[in-house]
């Protein structure tokens, strides 16, 4: 293990998972960020930049150069989804660890990354060292890892509402999940159906079916997926409804139980009464919320998580931790900010 503090870089540092990596690490005290990458600010201060984000004012931001030496022990790659996976041998070894936050490395199956990525993967051998990082489920394989895939937000989001039912064989046929998300998971990117006008006063249904996340979520649980996401017009956020049918015999009770005994010493996942699964209730919090609804034969189950924090960069740092051997909650203490 490197000298403590870690030093840490973040490439992609003013999107918005990288900025709210920064806001994190901020509070860890076992990282310092020394350095930080963006291509289109780069040779300006972060001061000048990025204004709230205080300690690192005087870092000048830089343009990463995969060739170079990123100079850390961690680096972290909030970056789009295809901008990773070419580059990434080139230096994947002059550091200790690498957090990805893109989806390029979340899938083992190749084919199915090329078609719902849109391109042939560059580093397969990279893919399979890959450990895929949703710590309530894989805590064991990420303490050994050194190339960690962090999971999409929607995945994270249904996967741990379903995962105590598909680790039991509870779900009958295909999950039918309904999802609802902020603007920010469209990332910062400038985009004519995430301007304010064109999101306001509204609510729309997108990637139905053949959302990217979905090979994620079916992966995790190991049965199909029928998913329908929306974009709703609030910042952050994120709420999924799923409709699971029951195998005859399996009560509420028994259902209530898996959930207990999977969740009961999660630190950051809390079961609630259905109606108080709120986004206001996670928001700005590495907390995921779930409800459980008795209908019979079936069971609807309610999943709610800040898709920037739990759904993205506070999942990277709980990751780290435990690659690490840190308390799992260091720098996630903090709670949702509710207003």
């Amino acid at each position: 293990m490197p000298n403590l503090p870690l030093r840490v870089g973040i490439v992609g540092a003013t999107g918005y998972t990288g900025m709210v990596l920064c806001r994190l690490l901020a509070q860890h005290p076992h990282v310092q960020v020394t350095r930080l990458f963006s291509r289109q600010y780069a040779g300006q201060k972060v001061g000048v930049v990025l204004p709230h984000l205080f300690p690192y004012a005087d870092i000048t931001l830089e343009a990463f150069d995969p060739d170079g030496n990123p100079d850390v022990d961690i680096l972290f790659l909030a970056l789009p989804h295809g901008a990773a996976h070419a580059d990434l041998p080139k230096y994947r070894h002059k550091v200790h660890a690498v957090v990805d936050l893109s989806a390029d490395f979340r899938l083992q199956d190749l084919d199915v990354y090329a078609q719902y990525y849109g391109m042939p993967h560059q580093s397969p051998a990279l893919v399979k060292e890959a450990v895929y990082g949703i710590p309530e489920l894989h805590r064991d394989p990420i303490r050994k890892a050194t190339l960690l895939a962090n999971p999409g937000c929607y995945a994270t989001c249904v996967t741990l509402g379903l995962a105590p039912l598909a680790k039991a064989g509870w779900i009958v046929g295909p999950a039918i999940v309904d999802a609802k998300s902020g603007v920010s998971g469209a990332g910062r990117g400038l985009k004519e159906n995430t301007l304010f006008c064109e999101v306001n006063e509204d609510l729309v249904p997108y990637g139905t079916v053949n959302h990217r996340h979905v090979p994620e979520m079916e992966a995790q649980l190991g049965v199909p997926v029928l998913f329908s996401p929306h974009l709703i017009p609030m910042t952050r956020g994120m709420l999924a409804s799923m409709y699971i049918t029951l195998p005859a015999g399996v009560g509420f009770d028994q259902v209530q139980a898996a959930y207990q005994a999977q969740y009961a010493h999660e630190p950051f996942v809390t079961m609630l009464p259905p109606e108080q699964i709120h986004t206001r209730y996670v928001s700005g919090s590495n907390h995921c919320v779930i409800g459980l609804k008795d209908a019979g034969s079936h069971l609807i189950v309610f999943s709610a998580i800040d898709n920037l924090i739990k759904g993205a960069s506070g999942q990277a740092i709980q990751n780290l931790n435990i690659m690490m051997g840190f308390p799992e909650t260091t720098g996630l203490a903090a709670l949702a900010l509710f207003l």
